[in-house]
């Protein structure tokens, strides 16, 4: 039976007393469902709803363009150097980026106003949902996404990983990787603002250049299919030059004719421009180093602006700027096992594989820039679900194994089972399978300070919600798949403080975003909080109710062997209630002879509003149990207690218990 963590207990005189905890049973402390309700200091809330994502200050609400009717599986926040944000969700054929927000300081009119009528001017067509790249592989998984110095890398495990600025119209293909004869890549992070790749997929190199000259009619750059063979390095961990994630040191052999400034490449490589300084070995004095710059170049003949001075063959043409760059890969082999996901910790790179974890260091030498450290991993322990893996304030990392959550620090330095995760893991771990690892996900809330942990489920439980202020745990009925934590979005051209938003996707690729935010909202009539929910794509106008439930355990309160009387129950609404009435909060009381016996209902009432929170009854039973659940929308219910007036009965009777 599922346990979550629940309000305090104290004795009261004249026989009340608060509900307390048990060690052995799922008590009235410990909720057996506790869901769309979330810890909030010493009460426990009900949890918000969502609205749609969008600009609600320039559109009426549900006129904001939705981005897409598939599935989403990325919601993430992409940052220039100059201070704008984007939101960028991903779904399995496409990516899409959001800039249509806040266009304040950029038109220099005094209003604060960008511009009223997006779309009508040519300039501001481009504005709202964009489409960055589609056609994407329908082998793709869940996408991963990274930045790294004002680019954003996106990577699905299929498709070659692509590159995107806040300034570009479009995602290009990682060209250098392909280039260097990478297939695919499985897994990506950002380091020390060095892109980091794991788990790496080559093409043979018997195939390569047909591939890369388009043999059989292929794009040299586009998804290389499953049916052709790869050599897999699981095991293998490449990464970019310092700041720029799109260079890898690429190298590709050319031919060169004396007195000529015709070089002629293997294949037709995208990754040399017009202007870029290389080098080509060998076709210098005397056949040395050849340092010159691409003057022009088309297909697979490259134009230099110098003239080779030595005839070279099969020589090795790369970028100046490579050739002192810290680009490499290092094989983490231990024993053959893969590298699963790759997170930052505390300014060390965590590589977590099937069996163990790496721990990289950064140390800017050019020969050996990255240390590596093997951290063995009791069997059972490690990354399962590769998709939970999320960062915790930066200190510590929080994931799902094969039956367990566990946390990772780089004090204890092995992973340790979450307590408040376990007491309910039967509601994840009962529900899926490794089959389903692309539709588990993790997301840090930043504004409810909770890790939520997305999975396929039958039941209404779609997320766990893991409260890290006060160690509680709580479950919601959201149907979401995918969310982030980001920034407003925003065109300012001067960094301004903006809140905090927590963003979701659903199967439908609608984006909403969650009720409470860090600032007042003018489309929530200027609050901080809601408390309805709007998914529904053909009627945008309409807001949706929800109910909430929170159940606690049989209690037999401290006594075994006896009935008890139960002469009233008081529920004690918080001080900080918003709502006044209109709560459509009821609850019922239950009991029961033994903790596994037919509950009887003994008392079913409706509270409308605060002063109606006694609930009269009287009953006699050995244990009792109470359901709150809140129903409709626009109310919130924070409770801060619940009493019960018991008093004992001298049966000296026995109860059969199942421990």
């Amino acid at each position: 039976m599922a346990r979550f963590s629940n309000l305090s207990y104290s004795p009261l005189d004249g026989g009340r007393l608060m509900s307390r905890a048990s060690a052995s049973v799922a008590g009235s402390a410990n909720y057996t469902v506790k869901r769309d309700w979330r810890r909030d200091l010493d009460q426990e809330s009900r949890r918000e709803g969502y609205d749609y994502f969008g600009d609600f200050s320039g559109l009426a609400v549900g006129d904001q363009p939705f981005p897409s009717t598939e599935e989403i599986n990325l919601v993430h926040m992409s940052r220039s150097p100059s201070g704008k944000t984007v939101v960028v969700v991903g779904t399995k054929s496409a990516l899409y980026s959001f800039t249509a927000l806040d266009y304040v300081y950029a038109s220099g009119d005094g209003n604060g106003v960008y511009v009223d009528g997006i779309g009508d001017d040519p300039y501001f067509s481009d504005l709202e949902w964009q489409t960055l790249k589609s056609g994407f592989s329908s082998s793709g998984r869940r996408w991963e996404a990274a930045n790294v110095n004002g680019y954003t890398v996106f990577n699905n495990g299929a498709d070659l990983p692509v590159v995107w600025r806040t300034e570009w119209t479009t995602a290009l293909p990682l060209t250098e990787l392909r280039d260097l004869g990478v297939a695919h890549v499985g897994t990506i992070a950002a380091f020390n603002n060095v892109m980091m790749l794991g788990d790496i997929r080559e093409i043979p190199t018997a195939g390569f250049n047909d591939w890369m000259n388009g043999t059989d009619g292929n794009d040299p750059y586009d998804v290389y299919p499953d049916t052709l063979s790869t050599n897999r390095f699981q095991y293998r961990l490449l990464w970019s030059s310092l700041n720029d994630p799109r260079e890898y040191g690429v190298v590709v052999e050319s031919t060169s004719t004396l007195n000529s400034t015709t070089l002629t490449m293997d294949f037709p490589s995208e990754s040399f421009s017009v202007g870029d300084d290389i080098v080509v070995l060998g076709a210098g004095a005397s056949g040395g180093n050849h340092l010159t710059e691409v003057a022009s170049i088309s297909g697979s003949t490259l134009v230099m602006e110098d003239q080779a001075l030595t005839a070279t063959t099969s020589a090795y043409l790369q970028k100046l700027s490579s050739s002192s760059s810290i680009t490499g890969y290092d094989d983490l082999e231990d024993d053959a096992s893969g590298i699963i996901k790759l997170e930052e910790l505390m300014g060390q790179l965590v590589i977590y594989k099937d069996t163990s974890n790496f721990l990289a260091k950064y140390t800017g030498v050019l020969s050996v820039p990255f240390q590596f450290e093997r951290l063995p991993i009791t069997p059972g322990k490690t990354l399962y679900y590769k998709n939970t893996l999320v960062s915790v304030d930066g200190k510590y990392h929080i994931y799902a194994g094969r039956n367990a959550f566990f946390k990772f620090d780089l004090q204890n330095r092995q992973p340790k089972e979450v307590p408040s995760m376990d007491l309910c893991s039967n509601l994840f771990f009962d529900e899926v399978s490794i089959a389903d690892t692309d539709s588990v996900f993790a997301a840090h809330n930043a504004n409810t300070k909770e890790i939520w942990v997305g999975f396929p489920g039958s039941g209404s439980d779609k997320v766990r919600c893991l409260d890290h202020r006060y160690d509680t745990v709580s479950t919601s009925s959201m149907n979401i798949t995918a969310a982030a934590t980001v920034k407003r979005p925003t065109m300012n051209l001067v960094p301004v403080e903006t809140e905090d938003w927590f963003v979701m996707g659903n199967t439908e690729g609608t984006l909403l975003l969650y009720g409470l935010a860090d600032k007042a909202l003018s489309q929530w009539g200027d609050k901080t909080e809601i408390f309805y929910r709007r998914d529904d794509r053909t009627d945008t106008t309409t807001t949706e109710p929800y109910a909430s439930t929170l159940s606690s355990g049989l209690s037999n309160f401290g006594d075994n062997f006896n009935e008890k009387d139960l002469r009233s129950y008081m529920l004690h609404l918080s001080s900080q209630q918003d709502s006044l009435t209109g709560l459509n909060l009821n609850v019922k009381i239950y009991g029961a002879t033994t903790q596994t016996g037919t509950e009887t209902l003994l008392a079913d009432h409706d509270i409308d509003e605060p002063n109606e929170n006694l609930v009269s009854l009287f009953a006699r039973q050995h244990n009792y149990r109470d359901e709150l659940s809140v129903t409709g929308k626009d109310n919130s219910v924070k409770v801060a207690a619940r009493m019960y007036e018991v008093s004992g009965v001298a049966s000296k009777s026995a109860i059969r218990r199942d421990d």
